[in-house]
């Protein structure tokens, strides 16, 4: 009787076909076996989703760096152009899958062994088709308008670090100092430069920043004061608030002003202009 069993059939992503290894033990740990974490989502060209792929993607590597397939450059270029498939980007995958090859049969290392520049000739080559222009402007333009809120330092800082990098932007660039300066509160920004010695660098200002903000903090606490609890300050005033006194004149002729009624005040002469 004949077997009913099937033969296993190559698995296909985009333009690049991946047999499994005859004897393969998927659930090997270490530097074989199966990649861990989640997968990347395929990518189908769409340039609003080209940055969350290329992040997904820098995750994916870092869970398994151990992994043979994700330490050589070039069979981990070739893993990720799996992930890239569409109607409109087949061409340009399997572009880079010849360029890809190219390198490697014109590697001039003796050993053979691949270069990690192959990797990072594709991640520039990625940016470069499918990353948006516009997005760098709007993180740009997002950046000089950005200021602290509320006094919360820490999320003024992550903030102004993920601008800075979606800008294609480096905390060493010319200005990029300069804007994170212009967003801190006038008093914070005032105490950094008295420090001794003043803070030079992005990584000094964010510290000292930091630390001054702390500082004040501690001083209000400590006189009793929120200067971020906007209710609290508002209901605090209103309860010292005093009521109006109107002055009153002393002596034994002055007017009994309280005593004075509608009746009283229409039968007082009235003055000739």
């Amino acid at each position: 009787m004949a077997s009913s069993q099937q033969p296993q059939t190559p698995q296909t992503q985009a333009n690049v076909t991946i047999t499994p290894a005859q004897g393969s033990n998927t659930q090997r740990n270490g530097e074989g076996g199966s990649l861990m974490g989640n997968a990347p989502p395929i990518f189908y060209g769409d340039r609003a989703r080209a940055q969350e792929f290329l992040d997904t993607i820098t995750i994916w590597k870092a869970v398994n760096y151990k992994k043979e397939v994700i330490k050589d450059p070039y069979t981990r270029t070739a893993l990720v152009l799996t992930y890239i498939k569409g109607d409109n980007i087949n061409s340009w995958a399997k572009r880079q899958l010849d360029i890809l090859n190219t390198k490697q049969q014109n590697n001039p290392d003796p050993s053979g062994a691949p270069s990690e520049t192959w990797w990072t000739d594709f991640e520039h080559a990625f940016k470069d088709t499918f990353t948006f222009t516009a997005s760098k402007e709007t993180a740009l333009a997002q950046l000089e308008k950005l200021t602290m809120n509320k006094g919360d330092i820490d999320t003024y800082i992550a903030t102004f670090d993920r601008l800075l990098a979606e800008a294609d932007f480096t905390c060493t660039d010319k200005g990029a100092l300069e804007m994170f300066k212009r967003g801190l509160n006038m008093m914070l920004k005032v105490n950094c430069i008295k420090r001794k010695p003043k803070p030079v660098t992005m990584d000094e200002w964010q510290d000292a920043a930091r630390e001054e903000h702390c500082n004040y903090l501690e001083v209000q606490q400590a006189l009793g004061r929120n200067p971020y609890n906007i209710k609290e300050t508002i209901l605090r005033n209103l309860q010292k608030s005093q009521p109006t006194k109107f002055w009153r004149a002393k002596g034994p002729n002055a007017m009994d002003v309280d005593s004075l009624t509608a009746d009283t005040a229409t039968s007082l002469p009235k003055t000739q202009p």
